[in-house]
């Protein structure tokens, strides 16, 4: 939030003051409704001109969603100075403008909602539920509340209970539940959904969801009601590590018959065939789960099924070796989103994090993973908090940033879901990574396999992959290639994924060649600290093999990367070699050579060396005499 400067107001005042009647008229209904349809406005103010007009002027913009004014801080300073008759009249024109309209989208439909009640309209209780849970799939919960506030039906008290659960207060909203008294099965019906969402997504209680959804019998339900029990139970196999089962059960649902639940359907069709690998079917059906979600107007019981389409296209790019263009995606959804914050906000946060850390942005993949913790500890709809704290802890880990990850594993090891198969796979990953940084290799490999083959026996094959790829990054080739070949034998349009497995064959063959083709393949697909970390071997390789200059030449790739932030490669040699002396210097004082014995040898002064020491450990990246060994010098020497 940015204050509305004196000055500026002052400028934003002489603008709109040079404006005619219907042109001020059309600025201040712009204000009230933005995003406002083009034909909308020019019916709101007879003037079919008037979009044009305000354009030129530059004071609106017409985007894909509607008319907007060009800078928010114009809406701020012309509602502050709209008066309160005004206001009405205007919302008025706007109401009437939008009513003449039969083709009313998402957003349009929860404002004339807010605007009937604000004029003390007849809004009657079916209109203001179906508002508010629209509200509530646009993140507006401030807005669903005041608008199902004076209705006491039972789908008024199932929203005020899904409130609860948004504004992360499960026993609050499971005692609203307890309270209502069903008058039929139908009514049970709608109770356990919203009970088996409550359990599932903020207190991560898979087996009560179930029990929940068990306890009502489909017999004497409607199609359309067994059909959103069974895109719910679909959602709660998929979570409980049985994807393929989810998959089944959700193919019984006729997306002709059940638009809705079929979009239900497609968002845990789509999470379990890419999990399972299968790339190609889980783009193709969050996207057919995307075009169907436009044309409904009753969003269900599951919120957020736009967001969790787009988060499962941004996992295919991710998996399929399209990492730049899932970077590029989440930055552009977070953005879009930053204005009205709340947790879609803070998932697309997450989200970033997820992929700024694939991309091997470190830094990045902290920061925006933080921000959405800080997020999702507020509110976290989507139960998405345990893989949030997942990301940040593995990007604080991979900065060498030990206490950061310690706290984050401890807070993650406590939280009710870390029990269920989604959260203990992310969670071994991070104790994994949290033991490598404290010098425990061993009990590293023990976690990462363990995750991995807990993911595979998910069928997150997906997973299970990343999970035996930390133990190859920790040198334990050998151990994870069995789990990597297991789990890689249903991918589809997975290169990243594919690479992982190849890494790993190359390193059990100690193959050098390999490892540099591997190097360039991860590099093709984006993922620039993989890249560099199976660099760091061939650089290895290459000393054992007595060949320095090749070393030296890997070791310029690796700096030229710009991935030196990252703490397994923090020993690695600059690009920039040691001169002659440097490389005399150095050798002797690997050898544990006093500073006054090696200028003695080298019939130097003694700052002379202590200088070139200093540029030695600038170049090596180290801090001192106990950072320097023979090999690491011999991978920077040069010969001139």
């Amino acid at each position: 939030d940015l204050p509305l400067a004196v000055g500026l107001s002052a400028t934003i005042d002489a603008r709109l003051s040079r404006l005619g009647p219907t042109q001020r008229r059309a600025v201040e209904l712009v204000a009230l409704g933005q995003p406002l349809q083009a034909d909308h406005l020019r019916r709101a103010t007879v003037d079919h001109g008037i979009v044009e007009a305000l354009r030129h002027a530059g004071l609106v913009t017409h985007g894909s969603d509607g008319v907007t004014l060009s800078h928010p801080l114009q809406t701020e300073r012309i509602l502050a100075q709209l008066p309160a008759a005004r206001r009405r009249r205007h919302l008025g024109r706007l109401l009437a403008a939008i009513d003449a309209d039969p083709r009313h989208d998402r957003i349009q439909r929860v404002q004339f909602a807010v605007w009937q009640a604000e004029l003390g309209g007849p809004v009657d209780d079916d209109a203001r539920v179906h508002a508010a849970r629209t509200a509530l799939t646009l993140d507006q919960p401030e807005t669903a509340s005041m608008l199902i506030e004076p209705s006491r039906t039972l789908e008024a008290e199932l929203v005020r209970a899904e409130l609860d659960a948004v504004g992360n207060r499960p026993a609050a909203a499971l005692e609203r539940l307890h309270r209502l008294q069903p008058r039929s099965m139908a009514d049970r019906a709608r109770i356990a959904l919203v009970e088996s969402q409550v359990r599932l997504l903020s207190l991560g209680e898979v087996d009560a969801a179930s029990r929940a959804l068990e306890a009502v019998s489909g017999d004497a339900l409607p199609t359309a009601t067994n059909d959103e029990l069974t895109a719910a139970r679909a959602l709660l196999l998929l979570l409980a590590g049985r994807p393929g089962d989810s998959a089944h059960l959700g193919a019984g649902v006729d997306p002709a018959a059940s638009p809705r639940n079929a979009v239900e359907v497609w968002v845990s069709s789509s999470i379990a065939e890419m999990l399972a690998g299968d790339l190609v079917t889980a783009a193709r059906q969050a996207r057919d789960g995307l075009a169907a979600l436009t044309q409904l107007t009753d969003p269900g019981v599951l919120p957020f099924a736009e967001v969790q389409l787009g988060c499962t296209l941004v996992y295919a790019d991710l998996y399929a070796g399209r990492i730049n263009a899932a970077v590029r995606r989440c930055r552009t959804y977070q953005s879009d989103h930053l204005r009205s914050g709340g947790a879609v906000a803070g998932l697309w946060s997450s989200m970033r994090g997820t992929a700024e850390l694939l991309a091997g942005n470190l830094t990045t993949a902290r920061d925006v993973a933080s921000d959405a913790v800080a997020v999702t500890r507020a509110r976290d709809p989507l139960g998405h908090g345990g893989l949030t704290l997942a990301d940040n802890a593995l990007a604080s880990a991979m900065l060498g940033e030990r206490g950061a990850a310690r706290q984050l594993l401890a807070e993650l090891e406590h939280r009710p879901d870390a029990a269920t198969p989604r959260v203990a796979v992310n969670l071994a990953r991070v104790r994994a990574w949290v033991a490598a940084l404290e010098e425990d290799i061993p009990t590293a490999v023990d976690h990462a396999l363990s995750g991995s083959r807990e993911a595979a026996a998910a069928g997150y094959h997906s997973w299970a992959m990343l999970a035996a790829h930390d133990a190859v990054r920790f040198g334990a080739a050998e151990a994870a290639l069995p789990l990597l070949e297991m789990s890689a034998r249903g991918l589809r349009d997975a290169r990243f994924l594919e690479l992982l497995l190849d890494h790993a064959r190359a390193s059990v063959e100690d193959d050098r060649a390999g490892l540099e083709q591997v190097a360039d393949d991860l590099l093709a697909v984006g993922a620039r600290l993989h890249a560099a970390e199976v660099l760091r071997q061939a650089t290895a390789l290459s000393v054992q093999l007595g060949d320095s200059r090749h070393a030296t030449a890997l070791a310029r790739r690796i700096a030229a990367l710009g991935t030196g932030g990252a703490w397994t490669l923090r020993d690695m040699p600059s690009s920039e070699p040691l001169t002659r002396r440097e490389y005399q210097v150095a050798e002797q004082a690997a050898r544990g050579r006093s500073n006054r014995a090696i200028a003695a040898s080298l019939g130097v002064s003694h700052r002379t060396v202590e200088n070139h020491l200093t540029s030695v450990y600038g170049k090596l990246g180290i801090t001192g005499r106990d950072g320097l060994t023979r090999q690491l010098i011999d991978a920077t020497s040069t010969d001139t």
